[in-house]
């Protein structure tokens, strides 16, 4: 046990997932709110070889940006451009599409699509952009928009995140 863990005041919760018992609802929100990371990782670790082994398993991702224009400015993004940037862009639908076909063709499971908060797309877009994606596999797994991105959505379409999601 390395000295992380033994200094913890999460090595109980340790020693009892490393010994394979379950832990309370009270032990998960103690892991919930501590700070111990390097001790969470472990745990999780440790339960993870139990369950799986030394096995490992990874799906083929292609990330789509559909837009680089975003309203906000925060300090540490290098990707966002305002409206009138040259190095801005907008991809059409039909330019997603061909995207994702082209990664569809190198074995790609999974797309993730996300963008600045752009501006001036209208709500539509979105729901074509994902009924577009949709149409073209069956198991195509998506993954798309950020948290702050869904609240862009909502707040321009004047709907709720409930609804917007």
């Amino acid at each position: 046990m390395d000295l992380f863990i033994q200094a913890s005041p999460l090595r109980d919760l340790y020693e009892k997932v490393a010994a394979g018992k379950r832990i309370s609802e009270a032990e998960a929100l103690r892991m919930f709110e501590s700070r111990e990371l390097h001790v969470l990782g472990a745990m999780g670790n440790l339960a993870c070889q139990r369950w799986n082994g030394r096995r490992a398993s990874y799906i083929l991702n292609c990330h789509i940006n559909y837009s680089n224009y975003c309203v906000l400015n925060c300090r540490f993004c290098a990707y966002a451009q305002r409206t009138q940037d040259r190095q801005g862009f907008r991809l059409t639908v039909a330019q997603i599409v061909e995207k994702a076909q082209a990664a569809l063709a190198l074995g790609v499971t999974e797309l993730h699509i996300v963008g600045g908060l752009d501006p001036e797309l209208p709500f539509n877009y979105y729901l074509e952009m994902l009924q577009a994606l949709r149409r073209l596999e069956a198991g195509l797994h998506l993954k798309c928009f950020t948290a702050i991105e869904v609240i862009h959505l909502a707040a321009w379409a004047k709907m709720s995140i409930r609804d917007t999601l």
